[in-house]
């Protein structure tokens, strides 16, 4: 199987290499990659180097709270951040929390010993997914503390598969700590003999902080005001359509909709306001508001997780692509959400169903159904706030317990 998964790898790098002329997240790829060395050759060698690893975005979000809380418990150590993904480094190239940032080289035994000469890490932490081979066997024969933290999996990963499976568990037994988000992880690695801890999910700490900053937008205060409103996060078009037939719809005429799009292209933004003409009020126009205007479209990043809070039902994108987004964003204050089909891959999207504060929509009419179902019951809608305030009661503190393992393996 090793001489596979070579062979994969090498394919791997090819292909992006051809891609690179022709696409722009290829080219990212190669370019950020050329300078790595030269970085690392630069790591100081007087200080104890903690390195994180994320795939993309998503991934370091989840890692964040750790880092932060290393970060506090340890001011003087050296924090490496590495993406593998353009579109996690490009968008966290200048994030504050971190000493160094960079790309990852592509996984090979060379690479994988260089690395580890170069950074010489006191600790390493690998964030929920990317499982590459010589890295984890480079680590573990050098001993170094390493941990696997808000890991989640189901069965029809490559780990459980019957012909292939037994070569990729191999990796699972190579962290000194492997956190997964849940009981299900939990129950089905240990079903093969693979020791794991449920720790639950850290973006519930980072989640938890931002709801408690400061924030007051007058706009989005006088948009609300008096008003049952849906605050709709990372949409993509299929939501889009979906939420903008519904509110412009008979039935959603006693709401208003606060839409977020994923996709911040001026061109798919032109198409939507052309779309919903006189209702939609277009954020950065920064216009007077006014009564008619039903729908808010917030045109800019970084705010979406604070909007939230305006919200009295929330839904989040990506459910008809490839996967939704951060949930945890917004249940955690306390409103019920709602998301599209593909759900299957997030722990939480199956937490929150279980809970009754989440379901899963197809189309207007049925995300219709599940907003009349809170106006017809006002006393579920209150049980939902409970809920939720419970749950994140007794989610939040596991950023903590790994910086704590971190903090006592480097002392």
């Amino acid at each position: 199987m090793l001489w596979l998964y070579r062979i994969g790898l090498w394919l791997y790098g090819c292909g992006i290499y051809l891609a690179a002329p022709f696409s722009n997240k290829a080219k990212l790829w190669v370019e950020g990659r050329k300078k790595i060395w030269h970085k690392l050759e630069k790591l100081p060698k007087d200080k104890k180097i903690h390195w994180f690893h994320a795939a993309s975005l998503g991934e370091f979000e989840q890692g964040r709270p750790v880092i932060e809380e290393l970060r506090k418990r340890l001011p003087n150590d050296f924090i490496l951040l590495t993406f593998f993904s353009p579109s996690g480094y490009e968008q966290r190239k200048d994030y504050k929390g971190a000493d160094l940032i960079c790309y990852l080289p592509l996984d090979s035994k060379q690479n994988a010993q260089r690395f580890l000469e170069l950074s010489h890490p006191t600790s390493v932490v690998f964030i929920k997914y990317e499982f590459w081979w010589y890295y984890f066997h480079e680590i573990a024969n050098r001993k170094i503390p390493f941990a696997l933290i808000s890991a989640h999996f189901i069965v029809s990963q490559p780990f459980f598969h019957p012909i292939w499976g037994a070569f990729w568990r191999k990796l699972l037994i190579l962290p000194n700590r492997l956190y997964v988000q849940d009981q299900s992880s939990f129950s089905l690695l240990s079903a093969y003999g693979i020791n794991c801890i449920v720790n639950g999910d850290t973006r519930a700490d980072r989640v938890l902080q931002l709801r408690t900053e400061q924030f007051e937008h007058s706009l989005f205060e006088q948009f609300s005001n008096h008003h049952k409103v849906v605050v709709a996060g990372s949409t993509w078009p299929a939501d889009d359509r979906l939420l903008i037939e519904w509110v412009s719809s008979a039935a959603g005429k006693d709401w208003k909709l606060i839409l977020v799009p994923h996709d911040l292209k001026p061109t798919y933004l032109q198409s939507l306001q052309q779309g919903c003409g006189e209702s939609m009020y277009r954020y950065s126009e920064q216009k007077q508001l006014h009564d008619n205007h039903r729908i808010l479209l917030l045109d800019t990043i970084g705010m979406l997780s604070k909007v939230y809070r305006y919200g009295t039902i929330a839904y989040v994108g990506g459910g008809f692509g490839k996967g939704i987004h951060n949930l945890l964003e917004a249940v955690v204050y306390g409103i019920p959400v709602a998301f599209g089909p593909n759900y299957q891959r997030f722990a939480e999207a199956h937490k929150l169903l279980a809970m009754g504060v989440a379901n899963v929509i197809s189309d207007a009419s049925t995300f219709g159904k599940f907003v009349d179902s809170f106006e017809e019951q006002p006393e579920r809608y209150a049980a939902v706030s409970q809920q939720l305030t419970a749950w994140f009661a007794i989610s939040g503190g596991s950023s903590q317990r790994i910086a704590e393992w971190l903090e006592e393996k480097s002392a």
